[in-house]
């Protein structure tokens, strides 16, 4: 609230050096340029100065021109204001008659009860010293020459004098550029420094290709209207132009204010519907054309603030500040999103303007599942798979939530229902994957398919784990063979299997945060009855310390440990490349 009192009552001072700032990010590729070719500094603030707003004068007398030759001409429409508007009379349906009438119906009923009370009111005996109240009304007194040549120059003298000041802090502020910088490293704090850096390069750069970019845009957009308008035949076709180009600055609506004026002139001016008509599909395509081709070519990736802040900040700098928030809503909105991008005390800001994902593709997957969502949490993983592979969807979206789900359920924050409704999608994800023509190509691993890898795996606690193991059997190359023991397979049974069957790795599947006793029992067991057997522990996104987590599992006899499916990979493919020499001899 304090915040949003200085603003709005230090607008006076506050506006100006907004201006004059964003100005001078503006000007400053310019003057940059002219200095690293021994310009003096001067001379290029100057000089670029002297171009920008002689440029705006030019600018304003000439539209201030054409638009006192409009107002001396209008009278001379208003007969084809008139004829358009009995054209609409004409054209009017019956539906529109009918109410018509009903209106009128009504407006003299009422009009006759007032006029019976009227009557009743002057049959009434008055006492004699009761006067009847006479109407008074007030006119004004014309305006003299003089009056009216002071009232027009009060009425210029602020825009004037706040134009003034801007021109003047811009000309010191491009002089004292590196001062002020310096000024600003000092204040954060010499153990700041590279933060600080950091955050005034993005939004130096920021600022200043958004406000070159938009100006070069909205002058294509004014260029394209004038021309338009003038192959169309409507009078002061530059002005309109120069119009659409400075009311563009405006979001969203800018487009919508620079369009009226044209259109009534144009159905004034022209006899038939045809002008109109022309001058409102000429802003229409153009700003199509504009918003759906040109800003993207351009932009690239935006202003870097996500759509629907944008608006809600367009609509607050508006009510902060008039029509001047609304043209700077945008550069401001943008230095607020890099200010809470870098500085942890604003890092709300960048939270909710920001158009980076608010969550992680797990965190939105896991979300979905727990509202009960599994649709929209398919298209989750659809919309990751767009852009990642298979085996990147699994290590970075569906087993994350997995292990969250597990730690969740430990703490006793989900239901059971939950758990198995999770566990059935994602089983489901599994299965349906299987017909993926890409899922092929996730898998690095090469193997001779005379001598197939046969690996066991087995899962520690729960369901989770064994879908863990389907998952890396999914991605697993086409010979290596991962048969999934059942979650409730006692050790003695499954060292009985690996001895019927001998394999050439055994997998143990964990992901926590449980089951760390079940593992080292598991190694040490095996470990004793097969010293040679290769035994992969998968504690799969593990949060906690990897380094004594590791040595504390590989104590207990297991070969590797690692927390991601593409680590497991990775062993596969070093033990399929040692036994091809083997199967080869």
């Amino acid at each position: 609230m304090l915040v949003v009192a200085t603003l709005y009552f230090g607008r006076p001072i506050l506006l100006p050096i907004v201006a004059a700032t964003l100005v001078t990010f503006l000007l400053s590729p310019a003057i940059t340029w002219l200095v690293r070719r021994h310009v003096p500094r001067l001379a290029a603030v100057l000089s670029v100065a002297i171009v920008l707003f002689g440029m705006l004068g030019f600018v304003a007398v000439t539209a201030a021109w054409q638009l006192s030759d409009l107002v001396v001409r209008l009278p001379s429409y208003e007969q084809n204001l008139r004829s358009k508007l009995e054209d609409l009379r004409g054209s009017e349906s019956s539906t529109l008659r009918k109410v018509g009438e009903s209106i009128s119906k009504v407006t003299a009923d009422l009009k006759e009860s007032t006029e019976e009370l009227e009557e009743a009111a002057k049959n009434t005996k008055q006492a004699p010293s009761e006067a009847a109240p006479m109407p008074v009304k007030v006119v004004p007194e014309a305006l003299t020459p003089l009056e009216t040549a002071n009232f027009a120059i009060s009425s210029l003298v602020g825009p004037l004098a706040s134009l003034g000041v801007v021109t003047v802090l811009v000309i010191f502020m491009s002089m004292a550029r590196e001062d002020l910088r310096d000024r600003v490293l000092r204040l954060a704090g010499v153990s700041q420094l590279t933060l600080t850096t950091r955050t005034l390069d993005e939004l130096g750069s920021r600022i200043s290709r958004y406000l070159l970019l938009n100006a070069l845009i909205n002058g294509g957009f004014g260029l394209t209207v004038g021309l338009g308008m003038f192959a169309i035949g409507v009078q002061y076709a530059a002005l309109w132009g120069l119009l659409a180009a400075m009311l563009r600055f405006i979001p969203y609506v800018g487009v919508l204010l620079a369009a009226t004026a044209p259109i009534g002139l144009a159905a004034a001016q022209f006899p038939t519907w045809s002008g109109p008509v022309g001058v409102m599909m000429l802003f229409i395509v153009a700003e199509v054309l504009t918003a759906n081709a040109v800003e993207p070519l351009i932009y690239g990736r935006g202003a870097g603030v996500a759509p629907v802040a944008l608006l809600l900040a367009t609509l607050f700098w508006g009510w902060i500040w008039g029509l001047a928030g609304l043209v700077l809503s945008i550069p401001l909105t943008v230095s607020l999103a890099v200010l809470g991008k870098y500085l942890p005390p604003l890092e709300p800001l960048w939270i909710l303007l920001g158009n980076e994902a608010s969550l992680s593709a797990s965190a939105r997957y896991y979300q979905r599942l727990l509202a009960a969502d599994v649709d929209e949490a398919s298209d989750v993983i659809d919309e990751f798979r767009k852009d990642h592979t298979l085996l990147e969807a699994f290590d970075d979206v569906v087993i994350p939530t997995l292990a969250q789900a597990e730690r969740d359920r430990s703490r006793g924050d989900i239901t059971p229902s939950q758990q198995e409704l999770i566990w059935s999608t994602t089983e489901q994800l599994v299965d349906d994957l299987a017909d993926d023509p890409l899922a092929g190509t996730d898998a690095s691993v090469q193997s001779d398919p005379k001598s197939p890898l046969m690996i066991v795996g087995v899962p520690i606690l729960d369901r989770a784990d064994e879908l863990a193991l389907k998952m890396l059997a999914r991605v697993a190359p086409p010979h290596a063979r991962i048969e999934v023991m059942a979650t409730a397979t006692l050790t003695g049974e499954l060292l009985g299997s690996l001895e019927a069957t001998p394999p050439d790795l055994v997998c143990i599947s964990a992901l926590g945060p449980g089951g760390m006793g079940q593992v080292h029992y598991v190694c040490k067991r095996i470990r004793q009855s097969f010293p040679d057997l290769p035994i992969v522990v998968g504690r799969w996104a593990f949060q906690g310390n990897c380094e004594k987590m590791t040595r504390n599992i590989k104590e207990r006899g297991a070969s590797d440990v690692t927390t991601r499916l593409a680590a497991a990979l990775d062993i596969l493919s070093k033990l399929q490349s040692q036994r091809i020499p083997i199967a080869a001899a």
